[in-house]
């Protein structure tokens, strides 16, 4: 090697020496310098080398921090927008389940009868409620109406024994006709342990409802009404009474609408490109075996009042599958001899207003 590359050498070095030392004094000067600052209060605790450590790390993060914001203020903000979440959240689903529980029946226990409580804390507040007096007289309703299902489960009814059990006497006609054809079957309420109620309206008629089980096997609905000579049973809503039986109606040549006690059912696939003006609707027999079809004009006020039942295309409350409901229906141009028009819902339930 010559004399000339041995020096260039030797410079190199020393440059590299000289960069190493200035790194390495840079960060020994910046050390020095923090721990003096911190030191330069004579009351400070001395400082161990982790915390060094930590405090120098904070140093170095200050500049990010700048920009986002400290962890612990990261950590500040999530609980804020969680609360402002819940806030939002928690009143929807009040309203929702207020209008939910609203629609619902006052149910109750026969065992509870004698503690005349209602449990239905959304029920208005104090607002007096057409089945307000089964409520208060939920005892007394209750062995009552066993004490008519009783006396109606006899064989070989007469109308004069039967008349005042009933809510017509026009229904305990029809009932001793049903007898005699076979139709009626007496009640299973040896047992009332084993039976329950319900409560419910129709405009300002309240009603009671008693489930159980037939002598046939058949499970029974038993609707009574409060009359002028006590608790009487509707019997054309226990047996849903229609005025043409449903499994008939298909063909008929109907002269003016008829009354039916039904099932109502509606689904998406139920309207047709061929009616798009048409909203249509099942309408099954009491035993959900048979039906017919049945339409009225879309977004007229029968059809919504019909969706409203069914919370059909609501956004709160889950829809039902079908409802009961006393309908009248007639013939229309242009349908098959299955379908029908819908001319008035006449009741939300198998109970009438007014008896027929």
């Amino acid at each position: 090697m010559s004399d000339e590359e041995s020096s260039r050498e030797k410079r190199k070095k020393r440059v590299r020496k000289s960069d190493s030392g200035s790194r390495g004094g840079s960060l020994y000067e910046k050390r020095e310098k923090l721990l003096k600052e911190m030191q330069s209060n004579a009351d400070l605790r001395s400082i161990d080398v982790r915390e060094q450590v930590e405090l120098l790390k904070e140093a170095s993060d200050e500049s990010s921090e700048e920009s986002w914001g400290s962890k612990r203020k990261r950590r500040k903000g999530s609980p804020w927008m969680l609360w402002a979440i819940v806030g939002l959240v928690i009143p929807i689903v009040l309203v929702g389940l207020m209008i939910m529980t609203a629609k619902q029946r006052h149910q109750a226990d026969p065992n509870n009868a004698d503690l005349g409580i209602d449990f239905d804390v959304l029920s208005g507040g104090g607002q007096e409620e057409p089945e307000d007096w089964f409520v208060e007289n939920s005892g007394p309703s209750f062995t009552r109406a066993v004490e008519v299902l009783e006396s109606l489960s006899e064989d070989s009814l007469r109308l004069e024994d039967i008349e005042t059990l009933v809510r017509s006497r026009s229904q305990a006609g029809r009932l001793i006709a049903w007898q005699q054809a076979g139709e009626w079957a007496g009640f299973n309420v040896s047992q009332p342990t084993n039976l329950t109620w319900e409560y419910g309206s129709v405009a300002e008629v309240g009603y009671m409802t008693v489930h159980g089980v037939r002598s046939d096997f058949r499970n029974f609905r038993a609707y009574f009404v409060k009359a002028e000579d006590g608790l009487v049973l509707d019997a054309d809503a226990t047996e849903g009474y229609s005025e043409i039986p449903i499994a008939e109606l298909p063909g008929q040549d109907l002269s003016e609408p008829v009354l039916v006690r039904a099932w109502v059912a509606k689904e998406p696939h139920f309207d047709t490109e061929r009616a798009p003006r048409l909203s249509r609707y099942q309408i099954l027999a009491p035993n959900q075996v048979d039906f017919v079809w049945a339409t009225c004009e879309k977004g007229s006020d029968l059809d919504e009042a019909l969706r409203e039942e069914l919370n059909y295309g609501r956004l709160i409350g889950e829809r039902k599958k079908e409802f009961r409901a006393a309908v009248r229906l007639s013939n229309g141009e242009g349908l098959r001899p299955d379908e029908f028009v819908l001319t008035e819902l006449v009741s939300p339930e198998w109970v009438l207003v007014e008896s027929e």
